[in-house]
């Protein structure tokens, strides 16, 4: 990692004003757009690793060649998707944090 990037901020929004340097005000792109830094953003992890206490986590589903939310089942033994159809995959990282406004009790 270079020292530029050691000192930019972990999380950033794009602002109106930047959106307009690389052209994306006016179009089809919305002008404030988040960026986090690379080496900040989370990052594929081995399904072996996954947590295996009934959580909620995103998985990459070699089945259906796409990122899917999942849990893993003890009793079955095997991940399964919120249509509760159980899956194959082979990668997965923790869901994002939600906004603070949207905790419960708040």
């Amino acid at each position: 990692m270079d020292a530029l990037t050691q000192t930019a901020p972990e999380r950033i929004w794009l602002n109106e004003s930047i959106a307009k340097l690389y052209g994306t005000v006016g179009s089809d792109h919305i002008p404030t757009v988040p960026y986090i830094r690379e080496d900040k953003a989370p990052q594929w992890k081995p399904i072996e690793s996954a947590p295996q206490d009934g959580s909620w986590f995103w998985a990459w589903s070699l089945s259906q060649l796409a990122v899917i939310k999942v849990q893993y089942r003890q009793k079955e033994r095997f991940w399964y998707d919120t249509n509760h159809c159980s899956r194959e995959v082979t990668h997965w990282m923790p869901l994002p944090t939600p906004p603070a406004s949207e905790k419960p009790g708040k």
